[in-house]
C-alpha cells in the first residue's frame, strides 16, 4: 500500500494551539456528530467520495473562520465534484496533491 506523504507548516496567527480533530466515521458515526462538539481549526476525513460530498457541509459547520480542511480517500477523476462543493462552500483550494490516482486536497474557509 502506498501513501501519499505530505509535510503542512501551520504559522500560528496568536497563543491559541490549533485543535485537530480527526474523526473515525467508521467507529463514531457520520460527520452528523460534529454538530454536537465545539468548531475546530483544522478537520482531517480520509474517506470515500461520497461520503465526502455527504459531509462536507458538516465539516463547515464544525469548522472556525480561516480554518483548514484535509480531504483524501478519492479518486482523481473524482476532484473536480469535491472541489464544486468546496467552492460552494466557499472554501479557498490550496494544494492537491496526487499519487496512484489518489488524492489529498487542502482548503482555508474563508
Amino acid at each position: 500500500m502506498s501513501y501519499i506523504k505530505t509535510t503542512i507548516r501551520v504559522q500560528p496567527v496568536d497563543t491559541v494551539a490549533c485543535e485537530i480533530l480527526i474523526a473515525w466515521l467508521s467507529e463514531l458515526g457520520d460527520a452528523s456528530l460534529l454538530k454536537t462538539k465545539s468548531s475546530y481549526n483544522i478537520i482531517l476525513a480520509n474517506i470515500n467520495r461520497n461520503i465526502l460530498m455527504e459531509d462536507m457541509p458538516h465539516y463547515n459547520h464544525a469548522l472556525k473562520n480561516n480554518g483548514y480542511v484535509l480531504l483524501s480517500g478519492f479518486y482523481k477523476e473524482d476532484f473536480e465534484k469535491i472541489d464544486n462543493i468546496a467552492r460552494s462552500l466557499k472554501w479557498k483550494h490550496l494544494l492537491t496533491k496526487e499519487q496512484n490516482n489518489w488524492v489529498a486536497v487542502s482548503y482555508r474557509k474563508k
